[in-house]
């Protein structure tokens, strides 16, 4: 049997509109899970993040997730189930989960890739029917967060060596494999497969993929 061939679908912007941590975030504090500092603090740092001001990525998401620590694990999923139900599926481009669903039918790996909680792109891999995600998992012991990351943050060069290992592991092939991403630090991941698609495109990436004649697709 001929190894099967994966197609990576980054999620936020790409998938879903908007960033599904920053959705969360909002959730949670509407639902008083999280105080107005809190809230002020992950806002202004996606917003930061969107202008390409954010230096440090990898130091700022460890501290968001330090919050965690002390939250019960199937509390928290409970609240990540409520927040998909509500905020986060409605905002799933239609086009995006055609393109899943056209894949799937042609025998493709899917795997959804983000530097997005793993407790929240599990509900998508769900409901996509999808079998693998690369995404950001939380440590945890008794039930509870202990505020750090299992692993390493699905981010730029951490996520393309991520999806590496998970084609070496599973035994994919990468001919004539496909990757969908918004984001300039998804390059690394699309610079590894022989289809690589942006979508919604910021402007850095939307110069290089001009400039390499690669397929741009705008989801509304």
């Amino acid at each position: 049997m001929s190894p099967k061939i994966p197609v990576f679908f980054d999620v936020d912007n790409t998938l879903v509109k908007g960033q599904t941590q920053q959705i969360l975030v909002h959730y949670l504090y509407k639902k008083g899970k999280v105080n107005s500092l809190f809230f002020l603090k992950i806002f202004l740092w996606f917003l930061l993040y969107k202008l390409h001001l954010v230096k440090n990525v990898f130091t700022i998401r460890e501290i968001t997730f330090e919050s965690f620590a002390g939250w019960k694990v199937s509390e928290f999923d409970g609240l990540v189930k409520d927040c998909f139900e509500k905020e986060i599926k409605r905002r799933i481009f239609p086009q995006g989960l055609k393109l899943i669903q056209l894949h799937m039918k042609e025998n493709y790996e899917i795997i959804l890739t983000s530097a997005s909680l793993s407790n929240i792109i599990e509900f998508l891999r769900e409901y996509f029917g999808t079998r693998f995600t690369l995404s950001t998992k939380l440590a945890a012991q008794d039930d509870k967060f202990t505020g750090k990351v299992f692993g390493r943050v699905a981010y730029g060069e951490n996520k393309a060596n991520m999806a590496k290992e998970l084609i070496q592991r599973y035994d994919l092939s990468l001919k004539g494999s496909y990757a969908y991403a918004d984001h300039i630090s998804d390059l690394p991941l699309l610079q590894l497969v022989d289809n690589p698609i942006v979508v919604n495109p910021d402007r850095k990436l939307k110069k290089i993929a001009m400039k390499r004649n690669w397929q741009l697709y705008y989801f509304k």
